[in-house]
């Protein structure tokens, strides 16, 4: 059996619609699955109102802005005390304590922001011991 250039042309034709059709379809998938990555970190996030704690944890990074949000959370009266964290050693602060430049460590900052904002240092607890806050 012969094809006849007509029946090319036919399979041709349907052959570039397909194409089309796929990549349509592919295009919608793509646009819907970003829209659904887009706002699936709002499905995930929890807004309930804060709630009296026995503390309040201040973990390593984002000086002095974790320290902040301490302070206020502690003024509000949402708990009696407030703990921060002592910071892994790192490279650099292990070179500088060697060579007695003198190294302070975050915590240190810390806590001197809680006490500017009006946290009593009686109130606040240092967690001893090299905790890393990464995963």
């Amino acid at each position: 059996m012969v094809e006849t250039p007509q029946a090319v042309k036919v399979d041709r034709r349907s052959l570039t619609q397909r194409r089309w059709l796929l990549i349509s379809v592919g295009v919608v998938l793509l646009v819907s699955l970003a829209s659904v990555f887009r706002f699936a970190g709002s499905w995930l996030s929890v807004q309930d109102p804060l709630e009296p704690a026995d503390a309040i944890v201040v973990l390593g990074g984002h000086l002095p802005f974790r320290a902040m949000e301490a302070a206020a959370i502690f003024n509000k009266g949402l708990a009696p005390e407030i703990w921060v964290t002592s910071p892994a050693a790192t490279v650099e602060s292990t070179t500088l304590e060697k060579l007695d430049v003198g190294f302070v460590p975050e915590n240190t900052y810390s806590v001197r922001v809680l006490n500017r904002l009006g946290v009593p240092s009686s109130a606040v607890r240092l967690i001893d011991g090299n905790i890393s806050t990464r995963a």
